[in-house]
């Protein structure tokens, strides 16, 4: 989580990248081209749409998206859709929903590389309590995020269609040049297997998440009751007031079932702290984690879901 949940300090400061890909489910484009796009290119656009002539805004982000491939794949838009001259294509994987947040940031001699939980929306970059885990991979050193990184981006690049397939070479880039290594972290996603796989031999789980399942059908509650069986654990998430009481976003019953056999606690997660700038917003809850204690140690999984 960076400082005060300003996500564009993940931004190598004072510079500028060759090419830059972002995921996200939620496309706020007026926000991302008015505020995430001078910070991410603070020379060749150090101004926004919002500080004067528009017309000189939309020739100097022109001229500044010519040299570097900047993309973003998205599940659906907020509002009106981009008006700079970017790659932005939305990734169609009915009936589920595109739902990974990341971004790559390619500079040339390192590759930045950002995934957890935030959409590119106004709320998630200034106001909204996010989490995420940041890696350098750099050309021609071996990594162990690289081959599911590849992977990943390769099927999105697949996605794109036919008379625009010229800019695949363009977004995959320099990660193309660095190789795969053996580590204990990786990336993956629901492209590669269901994420469950990853809980196994459980002793305990601790989980943060706004929100859980509905109530109706069988669900993640379900499985993970199957794979955990008698495993303790803390549900840590966030709460909305109703009639001056925190209610929780999830299934009553199944949450019931878990706190009340004593082995599981809930926890809300509180919207100030102490340290926070002064007259930061609330910080609702969005960040997603789940930590599985087994045998041989503690798996951490950070991402979308």
């Amino acid at each position: 989580m960076t400082h005060l949940a300003r996500l564009k300090d993940v931004f190598l400061p004072e510079r500028e990248p060759e090419r830059a890909l972002f995921c996200t489910y939620g496309f706020d484009a007026r926000f991302f081209e008015s505020e995430v796009t001078p910070a991410l290119f603070p020379t060749s656009l150090g101004l926004d749409r919002e500080s004067g002539s528009h017309d000189a805004y939309l020739h100097a982000a022109d001229v500044a998206l010519a040299r570097p491939a900047l993309s973003v794949f998205y599940d659906h838009l907020l509002g009106d859709g981009p008006e700079l001259i970017y790659g932005s294509w939305r990734v169609d994987v009915a009936p589920l929903a595109f739902h990974p947040k990341l971004a790559a940031l390619d500079y040339g001699d390192v590759i930045r590389v950002a995934i957890g939980s935030a959409n590119l929306t106004r709320a998630a970059w200034t106001g909204l309590l996010e989490l995420f885990v940041v890696a350098d991979l750099v050309p021609g050193i071996a990594h162990p995020w690289a081959e599911g990184l590849n992977r990943f981006v390769s099927e999105l690049v697949a996605r794109i269609p036919s008379d625009q397939s010229k800019l695949s070479s363009e977004i995959l880039g320099n990660l193309r040049e660095v190789p795969s290594a053996s580590g204990s972290s990786r990336v993956t996603s629901t492209w590669s297997g269901a994420l469950l796989d990853g809980v196994v031999d459980v002793r305990r789980v601790d989980a943060v998440t706004p929100f859980f399942e509905g109530s109706d059908g069988p669900g993640v509650f379900d499985e993970l009751k199957k794979r955990i069986g008698s495993a303790a654990g803390r549900l840590y998430t966030a709460t909305k007031d109703v009639d001056g009481r925190p209610r929780v976003s999830g299934p009553p019953e199944k949450l019931r079932e878990l706190v009340t056999a004593g082995r599981w606690e809930l926890h809300g997660v509180n919207k100030v702290w102490d340290g926070d700038e002064e007259g930061a917003p609330l910080r609702g809850l969005h960040g997603k984690l789940l930590a599985v204690t087994h045998a041989a140690g503690v798996r951490l999984m950070i991402g979308s879901a």
